[in-house]
């Protein structure tokens, strides 16, 4: 269990970094992002990307599997707010900045 919550918090680092990938402009179609679960990384398509005020939502979808995430954009930092993850490897569990993780 202890791997799984690391590999939680490795993900919203991942999440937190792929944050500038979606802030680009779209003149070029945008690469597959990679996320690292449990020390196996997944490659998938694109996330698709919306911004609501200073908070920037990044959702990845994969065959039956899905990660959402939202960071708050403060200054040049990305500050992870929350990431859930469904059916990753037969993995589902979610992370909460400063809340319980499931």
């Amino acid at each position: 269990m202890q791997n799984r919550l690391s590999a939680l918090g490795f993900a919203l680092i991942v999440g937190a970094a792929s944050v500038a990938g979606c802030a680009q402009a779209q003149t070029v179609p945008r690469k597959a992002a990679h996320l690292t679960l449990g020390g196996v990384t997944h490659t998938v398509s694109p996330a698709a990307c919306s911004q609501d005020q200073s908070y920037r939502t990044l959702d990845l979808r994969d065959h039956d599997g899905r990660v959402e995430a939202v960071v708050l954009l403060s200054g040049y930092r990305a500050i992870p707010q929350w990431v859930k993850i469904r059916n990753v490897d037969g993995f589902t569990g979610s992370f909460w900045e400063g809340g319980v993780g499931s």
